[in-house]
């Protein structure tokens, strides 16, 4: 389970450059989600808004006081939640030059999501997205990335499963080394729980000879899938 991630929003004009940029880092508890803006790179009249859902929670910073912190409160731990991370750029007191999501926490039992329900994972620890962010054309590139993992306190859901399967050749009543090295045949699978389906990869496949594998679910229903 993801506790900690780092998030960096870089607003750009129509031809690529850079207008101004921030970097947070979010640190998620039972109680609620922890919020501090690191870095802020801005013009010297730039500034921004980081609020959170519903513009109700959050703090702000410009080119002189660029840091910022709050706490967004979860207020029943038990409950699934999502969280959006509203970031508005501007310039000058009233101008808004850029508006984005500069992230999203979806919580599903104890694991947090991307907002494509995929849980956070060390092969998949990042979420990207850029999107037009003002009638200018300006858009917004984001990357919210987990930093830290923990293990889910004990008795919770697991959101991913891995197995690997070895066969061996044992000719005859030979004594052979049962280890990965002296396997002839080699599966490894993934399996991840989402709040809406079941997804299973094929993560790594060798034989000895030249042959395809084939992996079947099946449900109650009997309705069956492959994975080849």
């Amino acid at each position: 389970m993801c506790t900690e991630f780092k998030g960096t929003t870089t607003l750009n004009d129509a031809s690529g450059n850079a207008l101004s940029s921030i970097t947070a880092n979010y640190k998620i508890s039972p109680l609620g989600i922890r919020v501090n803006v690191t870095n802020a790179v801005l013009s010297t009249d730039g500034n921004y808004e980081l609020n959170s859902n519903d513009d109700t929670n959050g703090c702000n910073g410009n080119a002189t006081s660029p840091n910022c912190n709050f706490f967004y409160e979860i207020k029943d731990p038990s409950l699934d939640y999502q969280v959006d991370m509203i970031l508005y750029f501007g310039q000058g007191e009233e101008t808004t030059i850029g508006t984005t999501i500069a992230g999203k926490f979806s919580k599903r039992g104890q694991v947090i999501l991307h907002d494509q329900n995929q849980p956070y994972t060390k092969e998949n620890p990042c979420w990207n997205g850029t999107y037009l962010a003002s009638q200018n054309k300006n858009t917004a590139v984001n990357s919210l990335c987990c930093t830290k993992f923990e293990k889910p306190p004990s008795g919770t859901t697991c959101a991913e499963y891995q197995s690997v399967s070895l066969i061996y050749l044992q000719p005859g009543r030979q004594q052979q080394k049962y280890d990965e090295a002296n396997a002839f045949l080699h599966l490894q699978m993934k399996y991840q729980f989402n709040n809406s389906s079941f997804v299973v990869s094929i993560l790594n496949y060798t034989n000895g000879i030249k042959s395809n594998v084939q992996f079947e679910s099946y449900s109650s229903d009997t309705f069956s899938q492959t994975c080849k």
